[in-house]
């Protein structure tokens, strides 16, 4: 199966494609990417127009296959796309915890996506609701007001800007979205292509563009350009569960909040968001509090 632009990359001995792209896949049942027989999937908006691609091994080398007209975008990106520009082999930490991950997840570099507006709608679908109904409105909506990805694999595109930006606030109602979800990816569709600007752009100045439209907070912004960008150091603030997963894991810690998590995160610092994904992929988990017992029936 060739596309039409193909590059074949040297590849790291350690490279792991499916904790590589897993990242950039939202759950098995993503619309837009697929990870199938050794080999990841995934349709994208590029700057220069629709293209699906796959990233697949062979032995020594990675090969990215591309379709549609951004197939040239995919080929002069692929060393991003598919994470060869990050190099986990020279986190070196002394956190035991940390250390041990960092051994076992050894082949799992950090891809980059390199398109703003299709990582944004999604993180922000996940505020305030579980993963679970963020996918599905995900899902709702690239199904309702996306297309066909061009290539061989049936996926979707996620829709574009000016789609969304023209939908009114009640069509995002029955797609599984809330209101404060609507209008802020109305805000941002507005700003759609200044967004996409910000990629390659210092980490700092990209969240605070980001943060400046309504809705957008660095919760948001954080996710998106770690996504974005690959950037290894994207701290996520204002999660309700990070904090304690992070403090549990580095020091047994149960309660935990952001000053805490970000004072335990200081000693990798330019390598936290690393950290966060081995900790979520690998580290010990918080166990949770055992329920009470039912009260006996009064009679």
């Amino acid at each position: 199966m060739v596309g039409d632009r193909f590059v074949e990359l040297p590849c790291p001995k350690r490279y792991d494609l499916v904790q590589t792209m897993t990242s950039k896949r939202l759950g098995p049942h993503d619309p837009s990417a697929v990870l199938e027989a050794g080999a990841f999937w995934r349709a994208t908006r590029t700057a220069r127009g629709p293209a699906t691609y796959r990233v697949a091994r062979a032995e020594e080398q990675l090969r990215v296959d591309a379709w549609g007209p951004g197939c040239d975008w995919v080929a002069d990106n692929a060393a991003a796309l598919s994470g060869l520009l990050d190099d986990p082999s020279a986190f070196m930490p002394e956190h035991p915890v940390v250390r041990q991950l960092a051994r076992r997840f050894a082949g799992a570099h950090l891809p980059r996506t390199l398109r703003v507006f299709e990582c944004l709608v999604p993180t922000i679908l996940q505020q305030l609701v579980t993963w679970r109904e963020a996918l599905r409105s995900i899902r709702l909506i690239t199904a309702e007001h996306g297309e066909d990805a061009p290539g061989p694999r049936p996926l979707r595109l996620l829709p574009d800007a000016t789609t969304l930006g023209r939908l009114p606030p009640y069509a995002f109602t029955p797609l599984g979205a809330l209101a404060k979800h609507a209008r802020a990816i109305r805000a941002a569709a507005l700003v759609a292509n200044k967004l996409e600007a910000l990629v390659g752009t210092p980490y700092k100045r990209a969240a605070a563009v980001m943060q400046s439209i309504p809705g957008i907070g660095p919760w948001t912004s954080a996710l998106t350009l770690a996504v974005v960008q690959g950037h290894t150091d994207a701290v996520p603030l204002g999660d309700l569960h990070l904090p304690r997963e992070v403090a549990w894991a580095l020091v047994g810690e149960r309660e935990a909040d952001d000053a805490r998590m970000l004072e335990l995160l200081a000693p990798f610092a330019g390598q936290r968001w690393r950290v966060i994904k081995l900790l979520r992929a690998g580290g010990p988990k918080r166990p949770r509090r055992r329920p009470r017992k039912p009260m006996r029936p009064i009679r």
